[in-house]
């Protein structure tokens, strides 16, 4: 395992807290390490050319548009998607 320190301002760190889960072992390395798995995959779906992040309420079929605006500037920076 590798040590790594990150420094965060003050809201940034409230912000982390208030993600994690209380009581869970080393929750604010957690909180980090899911966040970082969820955007590598959200990056993953930009290089394909998905730009919306929609989510769905399956007992009501309520939908919700999440505007991720570091998503959208990934695609703006990678350009249309490619075909391999």
């Amino acid at each position: 395992m590798t040590a790594v320190t990150f420094n965060f301002d003050e809201p940034s760190l409230h912000a982390l807290h208030a993600m994690s889960r209380p009581g869970a072992p080393e929750p604010l390395a957690e909180t980090v390490t899911d966040s970082l798995l969820i955007l590598r995959t959200l990056q993953g779906l930009v290089a394909q050319g998905f730009t919306d992040l929609i989510v769905r309420l399956p007992r009501t079929g309520q939908e919700r548009q999440i505007i991720a605006p570091g998503l959208t500037r990934i695609a703006q920076r990678r350009g249309p998607p490619h075909d391999y």
